[in-house]
Formats: structure tokens, sequence, C-alpha cells
């Protein structure tokens, strides 16, 4: 184990019954691999059991799947179609010391690992996870609760991304369309199927990498229909959409000065070199600036395919 770290990338989203709740378990499930963390904070009564179950379901295409809770057994193991996970729940152990105990060094080094109670690991947990901590809110009912989502290290910028990907949903009209994972290509781009009022579409997600462009690079159109193809689709039709986008105006910022294509040459850059790119590309959106935010299209695209 490394020693805990601080910082990276956090959001909070209100969860006010049980579908937020599987959509926020959705959002996770879709930018999990194997080896990941994935750590449940909260009271008790808080519904990390809960969650884990949903997400494990979802994981596994199967909502029929039992999940025990592993408060006594300790650790659960699924082998699910995309990678095994591990369901571990340290609310029993008093303490680090006791976490060898649990036979993780038995487990496959591509599992992903879902542990609630880690505040019992404290000063142990690997750098790198994604922490949802969720907090009950009595006065609103049962159901209702925040939860905060917080990358750590290298998970920082998919945490990010989901917050991204949620706007992205909600401002196109999909944010209640069911969405479930597609084999994709050998690239960093992932793929998921969304299904709304009886209509199938493709989502496609291609985060920046470090040795090419970024969330705004144009996608191989070609590629994408052998992808569909292969996987069974028919009747696919792919034409150009103008997506409207409002972003706050400091998230801009933020993006070409830390996060995209261009942050990435500021980085290395000397103080001058960073302070004429910033103005420059800050002039190009001038345009777009409306008080604190920006507004402008994005260039997608429209996917109508028959399902398999």
């Amino acid at each position: 184990m490394f020693p805990t770290t601080t910082g990276g990338y956090s959001f909070t989203v209100t969860l006010a019954d049980e579908h937020a709740t599987r959509r926020l378990v959705v959002d996770v499930a879709a930018v999990l691999g194997p080896g990941d963390l994935v750590t449940l904070s909260g009271d008790l009564g808080a519904g990390k059991s809960t969650f884990a179950r949903a997400l494990i379901r979802h994981l596994g295409g199967d909502e029929s799947i039992e999940v025990p809770s592993p408060t006594f057994t300790l650790m659960q193991v699924y082998d699910l179609p995309r990678f095994p996970l591990v369901h571990a729940d340290l609310y029993r152990l008093s303490g680090p010391s006791e976490l060898a105990e649990l036979g993780f060094e038995d487990v496959s080094e591509g599992a992903v690992t879902l542990l609630e109670w880690p505040d019992r690991a404290a000063g142990f947990l690997p750098p790198d996870r994604l922490d949802v901590a969720l907090t009950l809110v009595p006065q609103q009912g049962e159901t209702f609760r925040h939860a905060r989502i917080t990358g750590y290290g290298s998970f920082a910028p998919r945490a990010e991304r989901i917050a991204l990907i949620r706007r992205f949903l909600a401002r196109a009209g999909f944010a209640q369309a069911e969405r479930r994972h597609m084999q994709g290509d050998a690239s960093t781009r992932a793929y998921e199927r969304l299904s709304i009022d009886r209509a199938h579409y493709v989502l496609m997600n291609a985060p920046r990498r470090p040795d090419g462009p970024g969330q705004f690079a144009f996608a191989d159109r070609n590629r994408v229909r052998q992808i569909l193809e292969a996987s069974g689709w028919e009747g696919i039709e792919i034409h150009p959409l103008d997506v409207p986008c409002v972003l706050p105006e400091p998230e801009l910022t933020r993006y070409f000065t830390q996060l995209g294509p261009v942050g990435g040459i500021l980085q290395s850059a000397d103080e001058e070199t960073r302070v004429r790119v910033i103005q420059t590309v800050r002039a190009a959106f001038a345009p777009f600036v409306h008080g604190s935010e920006v507004r402008f299209t994005a260039a997608c695209w429209s996917i109508v395919a028959r399902a398999p």
C-alpha cells in the first residue's frame, strides 16, 4: 500500500431518489477500468452498500445478481464481463494493521476494488482512486442524499470527465437515458449505448490523450461505423450535429491553461510564452463570452442505428 495523498478534482451531486442514485452509479461505471479503486465513504445507513450493489449489478448487466453485504465476510469477489470486482467492507477492522488479513494479495491484479469504510485504512490507501462520499439529509426524506465525488491522483481527470459528461447529457436531453457499455477499439475512446423513448444512440467519450489531440478533436467516422457494425448494429446513419454548449468562463480558462492540448504545452513553457498563448486563446473566444458564461456551438455527430 502507498501513503494517502490529498488533492484532486471534486464535485457534488444531489441524489433526490433511487433513480438519481442509479444515474450516478452509471456515471461511475462508465469510467472504470481494470485495477481501479473506488472508495465509498459515509456514516451508517448513508447508502454505501446500496450504491455498491447497484454498481455491481450494472457492471454485470444483471439486476438479479446476489450482492450480500460483506460486513461479516469482509470481502466478496465477482467475475464480471469487463473485469473482476472485489467488494470489501472494513467496518469491522479495528485499524490498518489488519488489512493484510483480508487477502488482497490473492486477488487478480486487474480487478476493480470497491471499498466501504475506507477511513479504517487511513494512511494506507493508494494515491490514485475515486471516492464517493454519501451524506444523509433526513429533513428531505429517507432516500435523499448528497454525494461528493473526488478523484485523487491520476483519477482526477476521470472524475472531472464524469461531471462533464453529466452536463453534456443533461443539455442534450439524455439525462434519463439508459446507458450500457459497448466494446470499443484499442484507443482511449470509450463507447456507450444510450436508450431513451425506444430509440438507441451511441455516446463516444474521447478524452484528451497525452500523445494526441484533446476533447475537441474530430473522431474517425469510418472507425465508429466499423465498431458499430462489428457489434451487430444495422442501418447506421451518421450525420453532423451542432450542439449548443454553455460553460462558466473560469472552466474554459482552466481547460486551456491546465487540461487541454494547449495546457499540456503550457506546462513546460516559459512564463512569457504562457502569457502570450493565454492572451491569444482568450481573444479568440472573446466573441463567445457573455458575462460569466462562455456560449458556443460544438460540432458533434448524430448516430442512428438499429440495436442488435
